[in-house]
């Protein structure tokens, strides 16, 4: 798998979803130099010259950031279904969600749309959490990859999940990371100059080590995590992560934005 290079990046025109196209920095972080702006309507709807013209603003702000951006505007009847089937066959290597992180939404904000993306892509989801009350785009646009919790389970490594996950996580690129084990609740720094399969493996070396939390998001408040890794569906203890609604809900009231990556 290689780096992500190709990004869609679905929006309801929403003010949060539309920040994505300011808030450019966790796009270079991934390795992104191509997106493209979808926005999805129901069968029978007609776009607006005001909802042509903030796609225009959006695809222009990427472009002032250095990526190769476009728009495209498509119809049918399950948006989340559209989002999956167009990314999958334009050879896109992620899809990037706006999220308000709370509870009243529209179709992509932390609503059904979102979910079915992050349960049902083949492809790694990252949805980027925005608060309503940001006043600049500066506060707005907290990199979500400058505090990093990834999500592994020490009683049955999913060695697919890791591989993918080393390639997606630049070290050098980002802050500060964490690994959080779900299987003893323990929290561990990833050095810099270590892989992430080596970085892992140091620090289920000593399980006496690193901070021990009652549950992932105890572990995210704790460290103030700004985005949260972990794998759609794993083995073992990790099975519960995203079958529970109470997990994603837990993570998208937090303030964290959170990166799924698929079997």
């Amino acid at each position: 798998m290689a780096r992500i290079k190709k990004i869609l990046m679905p929006t309801d025109l929403s003010r949060q979803s539309r920040k994505l196209a300011e808030c450019t920095q966790d796009l270079s972080i991934l390795g992104a130099t191509e997106v493209l702006v979808l926005h999805s309507l129901r069968p029978g709807v007609t776009i607006q010259d005001g909802e042509i013209s903030i796609l225009g603003e959006m695809v222009k702000s990427l472009q002032e950031s250095g990526f190769n951006a476009r728009f495209e505007v498509s119809a049918g009847l399950r948006p989340s279904k559209d989002i999956i089937s167009h990314a999958e066959t334009n050879a896109f290597d992620a899809i990037v969600i706006a999220s308000s992180g709370k509870g009243k939404a529209t179709e992509l904000l932390v609503g059904s749309t979102s979910k079915a993306v992050m349960r049902n892509s083949a492809l790694p989801v990252l949805v980027k959490r925005f608060r309503k009350t940001e006043s600049s785009v500066e506060e707005a646009c907290v990199v979500t990859f400058s505090n990093v919790v990834v999500v592994v389970d020490s009683d049955q490594i999913d060695s697919a999940y890791i591989q993918k996950a080393a390639t997606i996580l630049d070290r050098n690129q980002m802050s500060k990371v964490n690994f959080f084990d779900i299987a003893n609740g323990r929290t561990w720094n990833w050095k810099e100059g270590y892989g992430l399969q080596e970085g892992m493996e140091r620090g289920l070396k000593d399980l006496r080590k690193g901070e021990v939390h009652n549950s992932l998001m105890q572990a995210v408040n704790s460290l103030q995590a700004t985005a949260v890794v972990l794998p759609r569906k794993g083995k073992g203890s990790m099975n519960w992560l995203l079958d529970r609604q109470r997990t994603e809900k837990s993570i998208h009231s937090s303030k964290a934005s959170m990166l799924v990556i698929p079997e």
